[in-house]
């Protein structure tokens, strides 16, 4: 399994006249699914993705052999932990505090407005 950019070329109507677009993203080489989180206008971007996703084509390629039976979204499951294992090695292996766990874990979850009973719709 390996991640490649590949890059397309669209046409839009722009002012009354066809304008063509080219943009990069990450795909896998085998299928051609798209990997990648968004289209880039500029292939620098779509290349600075490939390289934030080492981790996770690595993970993949273990849980694609080493889990066959499992689901794809268990199997991506599987390929984040080893990706995130692969990154705090590469970090020199920090620890955090509680403290600093629990900040992490406070800005990863989104805020929940309050709805009042009152409120009508």
């Amino acid at each position: 399994m390996a991640f490649i950019v590949k890059s397309e070329i669209t046409k839009r109507i722009v002012a009354s006249n066809f304008k063509e677009e080219e943009f990069h993203y990450v795909a896998d080489e085998a299928t051609g699914a798209l990997v990648g989180k968004k289209a880039h206008s500029v292939l620098a971007d779509a290349e600075a993705e490939l390289a934030g996703l080492k981790g996770l084509e690595e993970g993949l390629e273990f849980a694609n052999a080493q889990f066959p039976g499992l689901s794809d979204k268990a199997r991506v499951g599987k390929a984040n932990v080893i990706a995130e294992f692969q990154a705090w090695l590469q970090a020199g292996k920090p620890v955090k505090t509680a403290e600093e766990a629990a900040a992490a874990a406070a800005i990863e979850e989104p805020a929940q407005e309050e709805v009042s009973e009152e409120e009508t719709f």
